[in-house]
């Protein structure tokens, strides 16, 4: 499937809406990494399973998984107060469509993407008047037992849970439902897949788990690390972002797509600021902001009348500090592997995470959970950046040192996933990795053991 195609995910309980979850990552083009099975509660407490088919837009029933409510609150920890929880959206990493293209480094592209699709189908079920929570922290072995993915190289790793008070709607039209699948609709792992599969579980990106958290908590972004910094040079406010629910988030995650290029000119300020200021939207997730995963936002903007520098985002005041000059020396161009796609970027919204004490301590979850979080912020980004009339895109190929030197990024922090935002140039072409050695923040484009 290529980058530009734009599936949607259908309602099992509201057949007459729909939302888009919608490729978002990286560039050029590649296969979705990540399956969607939907789960929804029946009578006898079974919960009836679908496999999301992105090539028709149809839901095909899968074997109906019995013990779902016990499954949500053994693995999950997921109770809604003794009740029901008649929705939950497994997101489950196919990480070999990545592979293909990226190597090994196409693990944590594949990471990013889920936590975009997670947040956009838990925004999505908050737009039907549902509580959805992401959950990226539970038993993982149960989880693949309970959905009987043993065999297929595949592993869930978030799940967006959804109850409430709400009418759910009316059930599904039939056009919707796909035919059951006869077989395992996932197909059988080639032994080069099972060997790179293999290979992951023994880095131990793969095959391991947190704890499930007992409470959910809004999204949380940790303050800057001031280092050496010192005090703010100033501040810009960010206005409240308005909420995106019903027929508004159709419309915007309708029109969200990845900017192929940027154009040379000007852009508002208000209106830049406006659409920065959905990183402050409210999304929940089980992540509880641990130190280990948790997400720092750097911003280094260039060409915005008014507003020039690099800024760090404070959550606790939602605004951006101004904590230095960017090194002039440094194009856009240049840290992103000299892809065309941002030479007239307005900003790089750089997300950092301690990446290297992860690895170091070879915590895969955490390793997991910090880029899962990252995709969310950038999916609030892309969101916004839609809302507001702006072109955004990921960049998921970038030198990691360069992107440090012109954010002025501090040890242990280093940047983990790019957004490029600007003026979108409608003429542009597809977007291309120019450099063959592109990689993610690794400083090489193979994990072996001795790096983790």
């Amino acid at each position: 499937m290529r980058a530009a195609y734009h599936p949607r995910l259908r309602s099992p309980l509201a057949g007459e809406c729909y939302q888009q979850i919608g490729r978002t990552l990286p560039s050029a083009g590649s296969l979705y990494p990540f399956d969607i099975v939907a789960l929804v509660s029946t009578p006898d407490r079974c919960g009836q399973a679908f496999l999301y088919s992105v090539s028709d837009g149809k839901l095909v029933p899968l074997q109906s998984r019995s013990g779902y409510q016990e499954w949500l609150r053994t693995a999950l920890r997921v109770t809604n107060d003794g009740g029901e929880v008649p929705i939950a959206v497994v997101v489950m990493v196919h990480p070999w469509l990545s592979a293909m293209r990226y190597g090994e480094r196409g693990i944590f592209y594949a990471f990013l993407d889920v936590g975009h699709a997670a947040a956009n189908i838990a925004l999505a079920l908050k737009s039907f008047g549902l509580q959805a929570v992401v959950h990226a922290r539970f038993c993982h072995a149960a989880t693949v037992a309970f959905l009987g993915q043993d065999k297929f190289c595949r592993e869930p790793v978030a799940v967006v849970t959804a109850y409430g008070d709400e009418a759910l709607g009316s059930p599904a039209a039939e056009s919707d439902i796909g035919p059951a699948a006869a077989s395992p609709p996932f197909g059988t792992p080639g032994a080069d897949e099972r060997a790179y599969w293999n290979h992951l579980q023994s880095l131990g990106i793969i095959g391991n788990s947190f704890d499930a958290s007992d409470a959910a908590c809004p999204l949380t972004l940790r303050p800057p690390r001031r280092g050496n910094i010192g005090s703010p040079l100033s501040s810009v406010r960010l206005p409240p972002a308005p909420p995106l629910s019903g027929p508004s988030f159709a419309q915007f995650a309708d029109c969200r797509e990845s900017a192929r290029g940027f154009a040379d000119g000007a852009l508002s300020t208000k209106r830049f600021t406006a659409a920065l200021a959905a990183i402050g939207r409210r999304l929940t997730d089980d992540c509880g902001g641990g130190p280990a995963t948790a997400v720092t936002v750097r911003m280094v903007v260039r060409n915005l009348p008014g507003m020039s520098g690099v800024f760090a985002y404070d959550p606790q005041v939602h605004c951006f500090d101004l904590v230095g000059e960017a090194p002039p020396h440094i194009s856009f161009r240049q840290t992103c592997m000299r892809q065309n796609v941002v030479e007239h970027a307005v900003a790089l919204i750089l997300l950092c995470a301690s990446a290297h004490t992860a690895l170091s301590a070879r915590d895969g979850a955490a390793l997991r959970e910090m880029h899962i979080r990252a995709g969310i912020v950038g999916q609030l980004l892309y969101l916004g950046c839609a809302q507001h009339g702006i072109g955004v895109t990921g960049i998921g190929g970038f030198d990691e040192r360069l992107c440090a030197k012109l954010g002025l990024v501090e040890p242990p922090d280093e940047v983990i996933y790019v957004v490029a935002v600007g003026l979108a140039d409608a003429a542009a072409r597809d977007k291309e990795d120019r450099h063959l050695d592109a990689f993610h923040h690794r400083r090489s484009g193979s994990l072996t053991r001795a790096q983790f």
